[in-house]
């Protein structure tokens, strides 16, 4: 289901404020030196921004650079075939009816080396932080995500994500404050 949903991002809707945090951090995936997780979901009357972040260390992160056509891994040969060039997947299912991905996410790449006191050689990193817009808002309060990257080692997962507030988003004279607006 994944793969066929798989589609480019038009435009991201235009939203004003600050929006409402209705679900906190949370772990999608993970592998061998590599992990997919849920930093946040802001709320807006229009739907839903997820942010996501995506960590690799070791020899994930060889496997990323071989992988994603966006890493940019310096330690990578390009002319190297490697694995078939993917990226990460996301699908969002709201009130039962599979939503998709209505686009690519949007974010910043991080890719470099960290070195630690006791060992002098660097250990390659890749830190990955992305927005995916989600719309509309579920009725039932309840956001399925499904996410992964098989070809770094990231398996294919569904977590349902119970969101909190949703309510006050809905009817603006509920809010007290929680979708604040910029001026």
């Amino acid at each position: 289901m994944l793969d066929e949903e798989w589609r480019p991002w038009p435009h991201w809707p235009f939203i004003v404020g600050l929006g409402k945090i209705v679900h906190g951090p949370a772990l999608l995936c993970a592998g061998p030196g590599v992990g997919m997780g849920v930093r946040c979901v802001f709320a807006y009357p229009e739907g839903l921004i997820v942010s996501f972040s995506v960590r690799g260390v070791g020899d994930a992160v060889r496997l990323i650079g071989y992988a994603s056509p966006t890493a940019g891994t310096p330690e990578v040969d390009p002319d190297d075939p490697g694995l078939p060039l993917s990226e990460v997947r996301l699908a969002f299912t709201v009130d039962r009816r599979h939503v998709g991905l209505t686009g690519t996410p949007r974010g910043r790449i991080f890719s470099g080396a960290m070195t630690g006191d006791r060992d002098p050689d660097p250990v390659p990193i890749y830190e990955r932080d992305l927005d995916a817009w989600v719309a509309p808002l579920p009725r039932d309060g309840r956001l399925q995500v499904q996410a992964g990257w098989p070809e770094v080692g990231l398996p294919l997962s569904t977590t349902i994500l119970t969101l909190h507030g949703l309510d006050e988003v809905q009817d603006p004279d509920r809010a007290h404050g929680a979708v604040q607006a910029l001026r």
